[in-house]
Parts: structure tokens; C-alpha cells; sequence
């Protein structure tokens, strides 16, 4: 996973984006403690990420959900 890029992830299928960003939001949330799901975060973030992996094809996605990750917990 962490040799994704954002190109890779934006050339998928859509159902194969949403098997990666459901595998990438359940790893991430169970590493930040998460118990439940959110769908209509899950379905806003991942629209985030794809419009800037869309203008960002080169960057890795996990460093791409990291950083969106640790500005999330800056708000909080």
C-alpha cells in the first residue's frame, strides 16, 4: 500500500478505489482508536483526497492521508 501513488489510485476503477480507500480508512481509524463508522465522513474524505490526488498525481497516497490525517487532529 505505501507504494501507491495518487496516479495509481485515480487510474482504478471505481470499485477498486473504493476497496482501497475503505482497507486505507479502516487501517487509519483503528490506528487513531476509531470503533465506528462514519459513512458520510468516509464518503467526504475520500472525495477529498481524490480531487487532490487528481492534481497531484505523483504523490504517495499514504503520505497524501497521513497529512490529511494530521490536519484533522489539529481542528480537533
Amino acid at each position: 500500500m505505501e507504494k501507491l501513488s495518487c496516479g495509481d489510485i485515480t487510474a482504478m476503477t471505481p470499485g477498486d478505489q473504493d476497496m482501497v480507500a475503505a482497507w486505507m480508512s479502516g487501517w487509519y481509524n483503528q490506528k487513531l482508536g476509531y470503533t465506528h463508522v462514519d459513512l458520510m465522513a468516509f464518503r467526504q474524505n475520500k472525495a477529498n483526497i481524490m480531487k487532490y490526488c487528481a492534481s497531484n498525481p505523483k504523490d504517495q497516497l499514504m503520505g497524501v492521508i497521513q497529512t490529511a490525517v494530521n490536519q484533522m487532529q489539529k481542528k480537533q
